[in-house]
């Protein structure tokens, strides 16, 4: 077989349209890879506020054990 001109154009334009479909391709992949950035963030956000939200409650429980035992040793010694 050889390569002439018209073949050469054809194979050129295949190459373009390959090339064209991958920079769609990429560009489809970007966006979704940032959507799903700001998903995560938003997500993360979430945990934190959990996260923050047990502490306190552990801070607070344990700031109520240990007025309970300083209230049974104080009436211990009495």
């Amino acid at each position: 077989m050889t390569w002439t001109d018209e073949r050469l154009d054809d194979l050129n334009r295949n190459v373009e349209a390959l090339r064209d479909d991958l920079n769609r391709n990429v560009e489809a992949l970007r966006e979704e890879i940032k959507a799903l950035r700001v998903e995560m963030q938003v997500e993360f956000r979430a945990i934190n506020a959990r996260f923050d939200s047990m502490q306190r409650s552990m801070l607070w429980m344990m700031g109520t054990m240990l007025v309970v035992v300083a209230s049974i040793l104080a009436s211990a010694k009495l």
